[in-house]
């Protein structure tokens, strides 16, 4: 069964290529830069095509390249005389099964091989949380292109659609644009959006729903990542838009707040605080602002974070995810994500 490849987000941010079975070795002793691709094998080409051709990026960077169906073995070789390895942790990958290795020679065995051994994305992270303009003009892209998809399924947002036909529409569009589908799109009409990650997409529309659509597309391999909630047959009932409405001073209070040197701490009470406003004016809670949000009153419909950072992945290096004691600065880019969720019929608080 074929599946979808995906490139590993730190190759891709090293070399922009995206073919499989690509080896990269860096040596910071002399600059060397050395490519480990597969040689052809005949007999897949007839049944998948020919990979895609690490060469040409090999020599745009003046790297030795080096064909090969033992990229470990390749890699071991040019591992003598390096005295730290920085790897590429993730399962099943050549950098984890060569460390590995060595990881099981004791070291009086182990020779001019390295002794020291660090993950490699203590040093790619901090290097991939903060974008460039170039990085930045491709998630401003994608953003571009998933509004046009979100325009595109307005018209559906009629009773009898189903979440699927909205689902397929929105990253149709994605790829009719140039760009991909990052990650599984949510569209969750009525109490499916109080699902954080419904991904059923096998009920229909009706008359007085609201339709949760969480979805971005990608391109160069940099996501983006949207969520907005829409009436169907665009009228909201008067509950309803007091909901849509604190979600929406939320997200602006936040957009607000955001400016380098910023704690998300500070992002995520701006909303919060909107969105306590909003569960007054409801009858949900009662009381002073601030308390409420002392006692985490609201946590309640508000379960997860303020957002997230953004980039080759959707939800990208950087641990801002729930993390409310990380700092922004300069080139990052973060989603804000406020919202207000109701899993079930509440009773209005007695004034």
């Amino acid at each position: 069964v074929m599946v979808p490849f995906r490139q590993e987000s730190d190759l891709t941010y090293l070399t922009g290529f995206k073919g499989q079975g690509l080896t990269l070795l860096i040596s910071g002793n002399n600059k060397k830069i050395t490519f480990i691709g597969p040689k052809q094998d005949k007999v897949r080409i007839v049944w998948e095509g020919k990979d895609l051709d690490f060469k040409p990026i090999a020599r745009s960077l003046n790297a030795e390249i080096v064909e090969s169906d033992q990229p470990e073995e390749e890699a071991l070789k040019r591992l003598r005389g390096v005295e730290r390895l920085y790897y590429q942790s993730r399962p099943n990958s050549v950098g984890n099964r060569v460390a590995s290795k060595l990881f099981a020679l004791d070291s009086y065995v182990r020779g001019n091989y390295p002794a020291h051994f660090s993950a490699v994305d203590t040093l790619l992270a901090p290097m991939r949380l903060v974008k460039c303009p170039e990085e930045v003009a491709l998630i401003i892209k994608a953003a571009e292109i998933t509004n046009e998809a979100l325009y595109a399924v307005m018209p559906l947002m009629i009773r009898g659609t189903a979440e699927a036909e909205i689902k397929e529409t929105l990253e149709f569009v994605f790829r009719s644009c140039g760009g991909e589908v990052p990650f599984d799109s949510i569209v969750a009409a009525g109490k499916n959006a109080a699902v954080l990650h419904y991904h059923h997409a096998d009920s229909r529309l009706k008359r007085g729903d609201m339709v949760l659509l969480d979805c971005g597309a990608s391109l160069g391999g940099y996501a983006s990542d949207i969520s907005r909630t829409i009436p169907v047959h665009g009228e909201f009932g008067e509950r309803q838009l007091i909901v849509y409405e604190a979600v929406l001073k939320a997200q602006k209070a936040a957009i607000k707040a955001v400016r380098p040197g910023v704690a998300m701490s500070v992002l995520y009470r701006a909303a919060a605080l909107e969105l306590i406003a909003g569960l007054k004016r409801l009858g949900i809670l009662k009381g002073s602002s601030s308390e409420l949000y002392k006692q985490g009153k609201f946590k309640e419909f508000f379960p997860h974070g303020i957002g997230h950072s953004l980039g080759l992945d959707v939800h990208d290096v950087g641990e801002l995810r729930g993390n409310n004691q990380a700092v922004l600065s300069e080139g990052m880019v973060i989603t804000i994500e406020p919202g207000l969720y109701f899993p079930k019929q509440l009773k209005q608080v007695p004034a």
